[in-house]
């Protein structure tokens, strides 16, 4: 009993180390969209040359993850993690000091290199460390981790914008993954050491055959499922990141206003969180058809957004926030719980770090395509941009979700 006890509460700490560690790092990847809007209303920078800052990280941090997924399955994931956050650090520290926009890109390149060493170990540990009855609820919880991370970035970054510096929206950060690092390095090396050979060895076990890639992409649908994933990405992400400068430009907002603002958004994506988690122990049996359901709720709050942009801004406000909130529930059905049915061979953080180099490709677009749009055509065309992903990724979930379960089911019984 003791020893049940002991397991039990030792893979409560791991999940939360893992927790905590994960929303820290996200801190230093979403800081600059916080300060976009001083930076362009303070040095100068058009939309879309602080645009292509935020997409320089977003192609990097995308790249890096295929070969961080790769790596990620067959490395240590404690050490991984602590080298992404103390190059993370580094980087946030040095961008507080400079205000160049060329060499704000350059470095923000290089901090997508080392965020990209997050997520992907984060979930090796919860595929192959967690039992099994815990897994997709770990999964789904560590989903809170992104709305958090932005309800205290952007808290702070208002307050830094208001009372000191766009540059504090930096260093906070750096301090932040510094600190956390420290934390991660022997916390996790305790916890690997107190679970001893029987709990630290995988909870599942691969075919005597590992499968080649084929196997992994075309039989699953995988290549829809991308698609979708590029689309929550260029959708969450690029609201997040250019909400702030809409009501600035739209509404008549001084950017300090308009970034607190920004605080309902994440606030509003946890509770984005707590859905999806009901919905998926109640009514979800099949991620595909769930996520096809969240794409539809994006896509109705931007088609009334279109006709209403220019009427409220409290409503424009609380239409992004529903299409937001839905792409919370759509990348915790495709981002978090897809890759998990892949651990029984040994591939959760490969396919991991694939589907989110396809969001943080769509984010990527997003942040400069949506600058670049707005800037020459107006934000009604950016909205617009939106809108038609939306309803493609949402067929090409309808498409797929069948095809999905046949897949599912044929890896259960080959692996059972």
């Amino acid at each position: 009993m003791e020893d049940t006890i002991g397991a039990s509460r030792r893979t409560k700490k791991l999940f939360w180390l893992c927790w905590v560690t994960y929303m820290v790092s996200c801190l230093g990847r979403f800081n600059y969209a916080a300060a976009m809007a001083e930076l362009i209303g303070t040095q100068g920078y058009s939309k879309s040359a602080a645009g292509a800052v935020g997409t320089a990280m977003f192609v990097v941090y995308g790249i890096c993850q295929l070969a961080t997924g790769w790596i990620g399955d067959r490395v240590s994931a404690r050490r991984m993690i602590a080298f992404g956050l103390f190059g993370s650090a580094a980087v946030n520290a040095v961008m507080g000091c400079v205000s160049t926009q060329r060499v704000m890109l350059l470095l923000w390149m290089l901090n997508g290199v080392f965020q990209a060493c997050m997520w992907a170990p984060v979930a090796r540990i919860f595929a192959e460390r967690l039992p099994e009855e815990q897994r997709k609820r770990a999964f789904s919880n560590a989903a809170a981790t992104i709305p958090v991370a932005m309800m205290l970035i952007y808290g702070m970054a208002a307050l830094s914008i208001r009372y000191a510096s766009w540059r504090f929206v930096f260093w906070i950060p750096a301090l932040s993954m510094l600190i956390a690092a420290c934390i991660w390095l022997p916390q996790c090396a305790a916890l690997e050491h107190g679970m001893g050979k029987h709990e630290a060895q995988r909870t599942v076990h691969a075919p005597t055959k590992a499968p080649g890639l084929y196997t992994l992409l075309l039989p699953s649908g995988m290549l829809f499922i991308a698609f979708a994933s590029f689309t929550l990405g260029l959708l969450k992400d690029g609201i997040q990141a250019w909400i702030p400068t809409f009501l600035t430009e739209s509404f008549g907002l001084t950017t300090s206003v308009s970034t607190a603002a920004s605080l309902l958004l994440p606030l509003c994506n946890i509770a984005g969180v707590i859905l999806t988690r009901w919905f998926i122990a109640n009514h979800i049996r099949n991620e595909l058809r769930g996520a096809a359901v969240c794409f539809g709720i994006s896509l109705g709050g931007l088609s009334m957004l279109i006709w209403i942009q220019n009427v409220s801004g409290v409503l424009s406000f609380l239409l992004l926030t529903v299409a937001s909130t839905a792409m919370i529930g759509a990348s915790i059905l495709l981002i978090n719980l897809v890759p998990m049915h892949f651990g029984v061979w040994g591939r959760a953080g490969t396919m991991t770090g694939f589907l989110n180099c396809c969001a943080y490709g769509g984010s990527a677009a997003s942040s400069f395509g949506i600058g670049a749009v707005a800037q020459h055509a107006g934000w009604g065309a950016a909205i617009g941009f939106w809108l038609v992903f939306a309803a493609a990724a949402c067929a090409a979930c309808v498409v797929t979700a069948a095809r999905w379960q046949r897949y599912r089911d044929r890896l259960t019984e080959e692996t059972a």
